[in-house]
């Protein structure tokens, strides 16, 4: 029991110690941060009174921004009573001889009693009236409208593509069916003998690639294009710069700038413009033309500067009548432009 006692009170003493030492710990911990909250002060001390001082001039600036604008707004105000209160009487002399004797917009007051400018006026503003309702109806439209009409547009791009699908397996179908024809009017031709029928050569043929690779080149040389042709995105990007050209070239001549429509016409692509038919509306213009040189002479002379290029050669009669009017005015004929051929026509290249 002694020792029992003994020991109890050892392991009390020494739980203690083990308290004593923690806490310490803690406390230690505890310490620190304060101590590092403390040498802190000074620093945010100062901060804060940097902070202060910057928000103090702000609002001082602010004072008196709002102090100056609620000066001028009083004198806003006032300026405003005043002008009341001079119209005031004005108003309520004569109202009525005001609204009498008010201007007519848009003329003089000597032309108040010019009947035919009046008249001129009336008819010039009914026909803005109508072209207004007239504007309402064709280019303001309600924007459902639109709608319909996208709907519409993307319906007809799906027929299209589905007719482009269709057309693109005719033509293949097409082709497959004149290499088959091909196939059968050698194997009916041939001089040698073939221990086949036709139906087991037409299916050798068929899986032959050289044989179909020869006969697909055959096809496309007799038709002029390829199977895929009307497949290919730049045809039709092409066709649509050639009719804005066009267009450009009647807006050019329909305003009478002649030479900037010869010069346009003369490098037309593909030569759409460089033909006997724009030559005889320029010489349309040229017989009632009042000046020099005259529409078709500069045609003539815009065929012959934009006559560099080598692949487009003009007809026989286009080339005949640009040569004899070059002469026929004392003009100059680029020899570079021109070949002889057998029938001693010079014909412009180009």
């Amino acid at each position: 029991n002694v020792y029992k006692d003994i020991l109890a009170d050892v392991k009390r003493e020494h739980d203690e110690c083990i308290t004593a030492i923690k806490n310490g710990q803690k406390e230690t911990s505890y310490l620190q941060n304060k101590i590092k909250t403390l040498s802190n002060i000074s620093t945010t001390i100062a901060g804060y009174s940097r902070r202060k001082r910057d928000l103090e001039e702000k609002l001082e600036i602010l004072q008196e921004d709002n102090k100056r604008l609620e000066d001028e707004l009083e004198d806003l105000l006032k300026s405003d009573e005043e002008d009341e209160v001079e119209e005031e009487p004005r108003l309520v002399e004569s109202p009525q001889e005001k609204e009498d004797r008010r201007p007519i917009p848009g003329i003089s007051v000597e032309d108040w009693t010019n009947e035919k400018l009046l008249q001129e006026l009336v008819i010039k503003l009914d026909t803005a009236i109508e072209d207004v309702f007239n504007k309402q109806k064709c280019l303001y439209v309600p924007i459902s409208r639109k709608y319909e009409v996208d709907t519409l547009l993307q319906d007809r791009i799906e027929a299209r593509d589905e007719l482009l699908a269709e057309g693109k397996l005719l033509r293949r179908g097409n082709a497959v069916y004149k290499i088959a024809l091909d196939a059968v009017n050698d194997f009916n031709s041939s001089d040698e003998i073939i221990d086949e029928d036709l139906g087991e050569y037409l299916i050798r043929v068929l899986q032959n690639e050289n044989y179909l690779e020869r006969r697909s080149s055959s096809v496309t040389s007799l038709t002029g294009q390829s199977i895929h042709e009307d497949d290919d995105p730049t045809k039709e990007k092409e066709a649509e710069t050639i009719l804005e050209y066009i267009d450009k070239f009647n807006e050019l001549f329909a305003d009478g700038l002649f030479n900037q429509a010869a010069v346009h016409a003369a490098n037309s692509p593909r030569g759409v413009l460089r033909s006997i038919e724009t030559m005889d509306r320029f010489k349309e213009v040229s017989n009632n033309y009042q000046g020099t040189p005259t529409p078709l002479l500069m045609y003539a002379e815009a065929l012959m500067h934009a006559s560099n290029a080598q692949d487009h050669v003009a007809d026989a009669e286009m080339s005949t009548v640009l040569s004899r009017f070059n002469l026929l005015k004392k003009r100059y004929i680029n020899i570079d432009a021109c070949t002889y051929n057998c029938h001693h026509v010079f014909v412009l290249r180009l």
